[in-house]
């Protein structure tokens, strides 16, 4: 086996030289370019990009070189079968060949990559080997495994490479369109998983050569073909399979050093939390900040996203930083927004940030969707603004900044308000709004969806309150706001409908002209009927927060007086007007002037309300009574935040380190994560 090696070996050395004379070609060149075009720092980096994209065809071709002729020119020339004739069984005559070849192609390589790391220094920080590393020899092994299993098949060393190029070729389409159609196997970086593909092929493809080489008596009958390519497809899914199931496996009981907390997200009832959270360093990773690449320095996931089971405290999905993420309140979708891209205007090309919408099924941790917002691809979609999901998690609502023509100038210009499935069928755009016309009755001030998640209720600034029932109905108008003295203009600025769907509550203010200071500022807050038969006043002052009981028949206010502690009021049906609770929130009114006194109101499960708040922790029941938590519960403020209330009821709290869930009826505490 030693002397087929090195028999092998000698027959190829010429590669081996032609590597070196490649390296030393491309440094005369450089050297040449450099001392007669180079004028800027700017056209050296471009000469060094042009060498570095120069050695990896070369490195690629050497690569495809070393494995070409191993089994074809011994079908070209006829000693084929003096070959099978050695006292070496089969499998150790390809083993032999398939050493000589990587060590063929390995030499080649080294002679044109070290020689020019000294001479162009440069090209090879283009090139990033230190980061880019572990891609550059998946990619290596692709490419000879690819080469090596056609080399098998044919009986010619250039049908063997054109064969193996367009291979290769179809190979990494087919891998990018995968990886793009949601089938990521890690969902960390799309490379990275490309490059898990290309690695399970490469495994696959040299199982197939043996198999063919071993099977297939001279390799000149016709059954070679047959047992190669079903050897192949079926090895190939065999390993993904059993890689799928690893993965899947391993996602459920992965865990990420989180060492600080930068911000929790939890939709109301609901069952997953999203972190954005910094954690251990790791050596790669994607830099948003310049594209697709991979910074050395910091860490791939030193700040990262995590969709977390808030009853398991199980990660569900982890992934990089990303500029918005919203998991759906059944826990089942995650909603993110990702991506930049170049657009070409008619004057010049500018690299202008844009996002798209990535939506993971956590259940089958599988990309539902990836790409920009649908329906509004005919627009540049400059900045994903938020994302929200409806109570069941049917539909998606995606606010984005968008720029339209050269007029645009590279700015938002335009707001967009989409709605639409998680899979990113059924788009419906709500209505386009001007961010500097906010007085146009069409601006959106403040949505909010239905409790049933087919209806949406938008209320403008000016006090237009529409609905628009789903899929694809048309807008109605429900009620407008009372008219205000001349020169007046509403701002509203909260809209909560109930659970019940009979009432929307609405709540406003009115700024009096610029020349007139002494004017009083208007408030008021109304509970409108949904099918717009009337509203009522029910106070006269702007809500803060406004809070509706699970079924839907108590709505309660909670707002901050001028110079008073705040004041929470409630409203019944049939009632003409909210009342006081009297809770006991403490007086800051010296303090009045710095800041007012932040509370979380939440519904709980029966007719109550849970306050959370510098003040203490309490709850108010369906009598309007008030209690304090027990005192460990009150021992959580005001390190502890308050994020939600969970589908159990319980509170989700959170410091910089840890997330906590809090049953303040019991007075219980459990730790959830980490």
């Amino acid at each position: 086996m030693k002397a087929l090696f090195v028999k092998e070996y000698r027959q190829g050395h010429l590669l081996v030289w032609l590597g070196f004379l490649l390296a030393a070609l491309i440094a005369v060149l450089h050297r040449a370019w450099e001392h007669g075009y180079v004028k800027t720092a700017a056209d050296l980096r471009e000469l060094d990009q042009v060498c570095a994209g120069l050695l990896l065809v070369a490195a690629g071709v050497f690569v495809m070189g070393g494995a070409a002729g191993l089994f074809a020119t011994e079908s070209a020339r006829g000693t084929l079968p003096f070959l099978l004739g050695l006292p070496l069984s089969r499998t150790r005559i390809w083993l032999a060949k398939l050493l000589a070849g990587l060590a063929l192609a390995a030499s080649a390589v080294l002679l044109t990559i070290v020689p020019n790391a000294l001479l162009i220094p440069g090209a090879m920080r283009e090139m990033g080997l230190r980061v880019y590393f572990p891609d550059y020899i998946i990619w290596a092994f692709l490419l000879f495994s690819t080469t090596l299993f056609w080399s098998t098949l044919l009986t010619r060393a250039m049908s063997v490479l054109l064969a193996s190029l367009a291979a290769a070729v179809a190979s990494l389409v087919g891998l990018v369109a995968a990886s793009q159609l949601g089938l990521s196997l890690l969902g960390y970086d799309g490379f990275l998983d490309i490059g898990l593909w290309a690695l399970v092929w490469a495994v696959a493809l040299f199982f197939a050569s043996w198999l063919t080489f071993r099977r297939a008596e001279l390799l000149q009958s016709r059954r070679k073909w047959p047992l190669a390519f079903v050897s192949l497809i079926a090895v190939g899914g065999l390993i993904s399979c059993v890689v799928i199931a690893g993965v899947r496996f391993a996602v459920r009981y992965q865990r990420t050093g989180v060492q600080q907390m930068e911000a929790v997200s939890v939709p109301p009832g609901g069952s997953v939390a999203t972190l954005w959270a910094y954690g251990d360093r790791v050596a790669t990773g994607r830099n948003v900040g310049r594209g697709w690449g991979r910074s050395g320095n910091s860490a791939y996931r030193s700040k990262h996203t995590i969709a977390l089971d808030l009853e398991t405290g199980r990660e569900l999905w982890v992934g990089s930083a990303l500029v918005q993420a919203s998991a759906s309140p059944d826990g089942r979708y995650l909603a993110a927004g990702v991506g930049r891209a170049a657009v070409t205007w008619r004057a010049s090309r500018r690299d202008l940030p844009t996002s798209a919408i990535e939506v993971w099924d956590l259940r089958e941790h599988r990309r539902a969707y990836r790409g920009p917002p649908p329906g509004l691809t005919d627009r540049q979609t400059r900045a994903i603004g938020s994302l929200a999901w409806s109570p069941k998690g049917n539909w998606l609502a995606v606010r984005a900044g968008l720029t339209a023509g050269d007029e645009a100038g590279g700015g938002i210009i335009e707001e967009a308000l989409l709605l639409m499935r998680p899979d990113g069928s059924q788009p419906v755009e709500v209505v386009l709004t001007k961010p500097s016309a906010v007085s146009e009755a069409n601006d959106i001030a403040s949505w909010a969806w239905a409790a049933d998640g087919e209806a949406m209720y938008t209320l403008s600034a000016a006090g237009a309150l529409g609905c628009r029932a789903l899929p694809g109905g048309s807008a109605t108008r429900i009620w407008r706001a009372p008219a205000v003295p001349e020169d007046y203009r509403w701002w509203f600025n909260q809209l909560a409908p109930s659970p019940s769907r009979r009432w929307i509550a609405a709540s406003g203010f009115s700024v009096p002209p610029h020349d007139s200071p002494s004017s009083p500022v208007l408030e008021a807050t109304w509970v409108v009927a949904a099918d717009g038969t009337g509203a009522v006043p029910i106070a006269g002052a702007r809500a803060d927060e406004l809070i509706w009981s699970r079924d839907g028949e108590c709505l309660y206010v909670l707002w901050h007086p001028a110079g008073r502690s705040a004041e929470l009021l409630r409203w019944r049906e049939g009632d003409l007007q909210a009342f006081p609770l009297g809770v006991p929130f403490p007086d800051l009114s010296r303090a009045a002037a710095a800041h007012m006194w932040q509370v979380h109101p939440v519904g709980l499960p029966d007719r109550g309300l849970l306050l959370w708040g510098p003040g203490g922790v309490g709850r108010v029941d369906a009598q309007g009574r008030f209690s304090y938590a027990a005192a460990a519960v009150r021992a959580l403020v005001p390190e502890y935040r308050f994020v939600a209330l969970d589908r159990r009821g319980r509170a989700i709290v959170t410091n910089d380190r840890r997330l906590l869930a809090v049953d303040v009826a019991a007075g219980s505490i459990t730790t959830i994560y980490p």
